[in-house]
């Protein structure tokens, strides 16, 4: 009796990827101190990774608010912003160091990992479950915002830096029917 050929089991993403509802960011942006607050606001806006944003100097920073990453995942560089609402949120922020996100006591830049235990308490303060929570939830939020409204996938491809577009379209597909949050966040 000939030998049944091997079955190779593919490889299934169903993580399910949180995405913040309008509600959900407007409370989160509420509940988080100043700091943090131009932070999640930033990442709101841009769909840029925390690493990337927290890099960030102000020489990357033009006059009318365009953010130049140039640390990137990929390694490519991108531009991103412009608009009043990125705007408004870098001129919040004081100028007093090179970096953009820099603590007033050292001017050293902060880090993803020293911001994230005050995110999980602004979390908790805006009466999210930070479980699932985390500032990679914020660009999915993104994301998903994007493409709810039928912006192209390679267009947000581009705009978040991603290598390729079918990265995104994995978690995409299942959020676009989730998505009940179209709108950018408001600066309270």
């Amino acid at each position: 009796m000939a030998e049944a050929p091997r079955i190779v089991k593919l490889k299934v993403d169903n993580m399910r990827r949180r995405v913040l509802t309008d509600q959900e960011q407007a409370n989160l942006i509420a509940a988080s101190p100043k700091k943090l607050r131009c932070l999640v606001m930033l990442l709101l806006l841009t769909g840029a990774r925390v690493g990337e944003t927290l890099a960030l100097r102000w020489e990357d920073v033009s006059e009318d608010g365009v953010l130049t990453f140039l640390h990137t995942k990929t390694g490519k560089i991108r531009c991103v912003g412009g608009t009043e609402e990125i705007q408004a949120v870098l001129n919040a922020l004081p100028r007093a160091h090179a970096q953009v996100f820099a603590s007033p006591r050292t001017g050293k830049a902060y880090t993803g990992d020293g911001l994230r235990s005050m995110l999980r308490r602004a979390l908790r303060r805006a009466h999210i479950d930070p479980s699932g929570v985390s500032f990679h939830t914020l660009r999915h939020t993104v994301a998903t915002r994007l493409v709810a409204p039928s912006v192209d996938i390679k267009t947000v491809s581009a705009i978040l830096g991603r290598s390729t577009s079918r990265m995104l379209s994995n978690g995409t597909r299942t959020n676009r029917r989730r998505a009940n949050n179209r709108h950018s966040p408001r600066i309270p």
